[in-house]
């Protein structure tokens, strides 16, 4: 009683008889549609005596849309995904996800990742999931939601370990290592991971202040637009497509947190060696550009790929049949190519390790070349993606088959040859402080904070000596297929990076003078370039508020920071 009704023919006769109630969905559908195929509605109300007499309206919207025949998510293709909500099922448990185009235009799940529930141990292959060619075993299933943290390398608050806890109303939770399949460890301190635990043709939505999480939420007026009810199933309401997310809060080492405040989901991106840049909202904020601790157990909701997904460093790598570290599950830097580079999306970023010490360094695609964003500590203390104590370590010989010179080199790391007089017993002391700063002798100092800083002699592996010498440099201490980039580079970069420098994540180390202290830590950086300003003084990269060229400094004889560029 008052409710519109409907009743359907399938020609163009009268449409007469008792009317269906009418509620939204499909009308029709035929897997043989014929041109000029005619389905005939006839609209009508039953009113009673409560409603008062007048003029009531119906507006109707109508779709053809093409008939989705897939009944796996490993199955669903860009044109099966529309506004309507679908239901599909997850060929690997069977679980069943609503899926919806959204209003940024991206296919997603409207409910959250749930795989695993029901078992404590799935094998993951590329033919069901977002996974290599040697698959992920997903277990680790926690009794008590309590999530395990470790420090690995120095490292805090991380897992390279597979660890998950289900609930009821929420899914499940995945540390970072399990919801990236392995791909993201305490090693991984950039860029984009290469895997996921989502289904096959699915990945985990991007982070940071270009990713979808965040477009995502730019194409929806009010928090509420994005949020439902973990009792609801409804993703659309008022003609809205919904993203659907649940404030499930996230578990830590205490169990859970925030449950029914805030929903926390993991995003594609890394933060740091520490950290996954994740998801978080509630009702008056959202974040999608701050880490959070890898160990934690967080939601995780999957996009579609679509055919426009950028290519990264890892999959630039795959390509070329080069294979990971076994330790760190990094690539190496050591295996660059330029065709490597060359086919990465520019913004990609990621970890590489150098083989000659351990040390991993964060590198990143900016315009057309692929830049180390950290600072160089070949030759100090520091492993992995720390700098360690920031001192030197014992001399190091570097070859043609590791480094960027022309035949073995030793970088001499004692304390004679150190650029800051107070770690030296020799050479470089308070009563012989002009010795600190050499034309001739290969200097170089550790931090802890900054990496290393190098005079020229030692950024070239000692082949531009002396004063007066304006000779092209063409060797020095970067990993093999990298080298120290030149003044034409230089321009590309800054012009790269007019807009915001966070890409080349600059660090202000200053440099060392003559006078044995640093000097402008923290407030300026410089890294060294290839190209001649004058016979004592190369041209370097600069930065304060943004990248620059300059030739400050004393010259070759000062120590500066490295960067290295990809040939």
């Amino acid at each position: 009683v008052n409710k519109w009704g409907f009743r359907k023919t399938l020609d163009s006769t009268t449409s007469t008889g008792n009317y269906d109630a009418f509620t939204p969905g499909a009308i029709r559908s035929s897997n043989t549609p014929v041109n000029n195929d005619v389905t005939t509605l006839g609209f009508g109300a039953k009113i009673d005596y409560t409603k008062e007499s007048g003029l009531y309206n119906l507006n109707l919207e109508f779709k053809a849309l093409p008939l989705v025949t897939a009944t796996y998510m490993q199955d669903i293709t860009p044109d099966m995904c529309t506004e309507d909500p679908l239901v599909v099922a997850d060929i690997r448990d069977g679980q069943t996800y609503t899926i919806s185009r959204l209003k940024d235009g991206n296919c997603w799940m409207t409910q959250n990742l749930k795989l695993g529930k029901y078992s404590d141990s799935l094998t993951l292959t590329s033919a069901d999931s977002d996974v290599g060619a040697s698959g992920f075993t997903l277990n680790g299933k926690s009794a008590d939601g309590k999530f395990t943290s470790k420090t690995i390398d120095g490292i805090t608050n991380v897992n390279n370990d597979s660890q998950y806890y289900c609930t009821d109303n929420y899914g499940c939770y995945y540390n970072y290592y399990t919801a990236t399949a392995g791909s993201s460890t305490s090693y991984t301190a950039a860029g984009e991971v290469e895997y996921s635990i989502c289904p096959t043709g699915w990945v985990l939505p991007s982070g940071g202040s270009t990713g979808q999480f965040l477009n995502l939420y730019n194409q929806y007026s009010s928090y509420s637009d994005m949020l439902v009810d973990p009792n609801s199933s409804t993703e659309n309401v008022n003609g809205i497509s919904r993203p659907g997310f649940l404030m499930g809060g996230y578990y830590n080492f205490n169990g859970e947190i925030f449950i029914g405040a805030a929903g926390y989901y993991w995003s594609s991106t890394n933060a740091s060696a520490q950290s996954g840049i994740y998801l978080g909202i509630n009702s008056t904020t959202y974040n999608a550009v701050s880490g959070t601790g890898k160990y934690a157990g967080l939601s995780v909701r999957c996009v579609l790929r679509e055919n426009t997904a950028p290519t990264t460093f890892n999959q630039a790598y795959a390509a070329a049949g080069k294979t990971k570290d076994a330790t760190s599950g990094l690539y190496s830097m050591q295996d660059m190519s330029s065709s490597i580079c060359s086919a990465i999306t520019p913004g990609q970023s990621t970890t590489l390790k150098d083989t000659r010490d351990g040390q991993n360094y964060t590198v990143a695609k900016i315009g057309s070349k692929c830049w180390m964003t950290r600072n160089m500590a070949i030759g100090c203390s520091g492993s992995g993606s720390t700098y360690g104590s920031g001192r030197r370590t014992s001399s190091l010989s570097l070859t043609t088959a590791n480094s960027n010179v022309n035949s073995t080199y030793t970088l001499s790391t004692s304390s004679t040859y150190s650029l800051d007089k107070t770690d030296n017993t020799t050479g470089c002391t308070t009563s012989n402080m002009s010795d600190c700063a050499s034309y001739t002798t290969a200097r170089m100092k550790c931090d802890a904070t900054y990496g290393a800083y190098y005079n020229y002699v030692a950024t070239t592996a000692g082949t531009i000596t002396g004063t007066n010498n304006t000779n092209p440099q063409l060797y020095d201490i970067c990993p093999a297929n990298w080298k120290i980039s030149n003044y034409s580079e230089v321009e590309a970069l800054i012009s790269a990076t007019a807009d915001s420098a966070d890409i080349f994540s600059p660090q202000k180390g200053g440099f060392y003078g003559s006078d044995a202290v640093p000097s402008s830590k923290g407030s300026v950086g410089f890294w060294n370039t290839s190209t001649s300003y004058s016979s004592n003084f190369r041209w370097n990269i600069g930065f304060t508020d943004r990248v620059s060229l300059g030739h400050g400094g004393n010259g070759r004889s000062d120590g500066f920071a490295m960067r290295c560029i990809a040939k």
